[in-house]
């Protein structure tokens, strides 16, 4: 791999291609990259550069669970504040692309192959910030959700999750290979499922306890984590488990 290279947290799309033709040896183009992104097997981004605008959200699914192979129907409802209000941000940075919520982010994808379009989920456009907040997109200035759709240029990929990819055909000593997408999710589900038996954590609410609990039982055991990492995780792990950190209603 270029030295460069190591030292990118971020990718473009034609950038990801030349990195991974060089790291699995073989020929690797944007066309590629775009569809694996599209599939799910690659998380891209959206480098959002403030011009929109969102509301942080909780999102759920409808009772009943969908049947095996049917995709859940999401719908999404705003986090309030301790003052029961929920206030709009404009976004800058980057942003995942959750496909398992908002599929149309993956048929948008590819149009940028010259396959898929503009399709509508039954909530509004979601992305993740770095801290696991699940944002729902809005146009501003009108009343109505409004889906916007990133540009091409708009799109990247991080190192790490290049990283997790790449391991799948590297062979590399076990005990420095990245978690594989599935290995993660499972332990994510397993400190999920303790945080709520264990501290009665709330996935929904705007501020939970559990996170410092947690923090200060694993400090009594010589383990320094902060309750804004173990919150963090949380959060990531509620989007994974509940499904997409919310609840079935």
């Amino acid at each position: 791999m270029k030295k460069l290279y190591k030292l990118k947290t971020w990718y473009t799309l034609e950038e990801a291609a030349a990195r991974l033709s060089l790291t699995l040896s073989e020929q690797i183009v944007e066309n590629d990259v775009v569809q694996l992104a599209a599939q799910g097997d690659i998380p891209v981004c959206w480098f959002l550069n403030g011009e929109h605008y969102a509301r942080k959200v909780t999102v759920f699914c409808c009772y009943p669970r969908p049947q095996q192979h049917e995709s859940p129907r999401i719908y999404s409802k705003p986090t309030y504040d301790e003052n029961g209000e929920s206030w709009g941000e404009s976004l800058a940075g980057i942003f995942t692309l959750p496909m398992d919520l908002y599929p149309s982010w993956g048929w948008w994808l590819l149009t940028f192959v010259g396959k898929g379009g503009e399709s509508g989920d039954w909530c509004g456009p979601l992305v993740i910030g770095g801290d696991g907040t699940i944002w729902e997109l809005y146009e501003e200035n009108k009343k109505s959700d409004f889906f916007h759709f990133p540009k091409k240029d708009e799109i990247v990929i991080k190192s790490e999750d290049l990283a997790v990819f790449e391991a799948q055909f590297l062979e590399q000593p076990a005990d420095k290979k990245p978690l594989l997408n599935t290995e993660r999710n499972t332990l994510l589900k397993l400190v999920i499922g303790m945080a709520i038996k264990g501290y009665s954590h709330d996935p929904t609410a705007s501020k939970s306890k559990a996170p410092k609990e947690i923090a200060d039982d694993l400090l009594s055991l010589g383990i320094d984590v902060s309750d804004d990492t173990v919150r963090k995780y949380l959060k990531q792990a509620a989007t994974i488990a509940l499904p997409a950190g919310g609840r079935y209603e």
